[in-house]
């Protein structure tokens, strides 16, 4: 049962991250159009520096993103050879340990990958003069 509750929470956490997702690529698509309006408001190196900034965000995030769906993928497989092992009675114990301690590692990986990205953002806050 283990299994599948940390597969809702996997879920719960690819939901925030792709929420993440959605708001850095949407606010790059509103510098990027910006950018090339040529309006004076924000000068171009700001932008460019944004920009950069929200391309490490993005690549942060997407990394997150993709060892979650294979931390999922890895779940998935320990639930089907706990049912194959119940089935067949056969006892599969070796071959469960090693994929649930690598699905742990990938959800600690991408947490932390997560969490950089949530440092960067941070930084940028700071040095545009956002109140945090």
């Amino acid at each position: 049962m283990a299994p599948a509750f940390l597969l809702v929470g996997v879920g719960g956490l690819m939901g925030v991250m792709t929420t993440q997702r959605l708001k850095i690529v949407e606010r790059y698509r509103v510098l990027h159009a910006v950018r090339n309006t040529g309006e004076d408001l924000v000068s171009a190196d700001q932008i460019a520096c944004e920009l950069r900034v929200l391309q490490r965000r993005l690549r942060l995030t997407m990394q997150a993103i993709t060892l979650l769906t294979l931390v999922v993928m890895i779940i998935s497989l320990v639930i089907a050879i706990l049912f194959i092992s119940v089935i067949s009675q056969i006892d599969l114990t070796l071959a469960l340990v090693p994929l649930f301690v690598l699905a742990m590692l990938g959800l600690i990986l991408a947490s932390a990958l997560f969490l950089l990205q949530l440092r960067v953002s941070w930084q940028q806050a700071l040095r545009v003069g956002v109140a945090v």
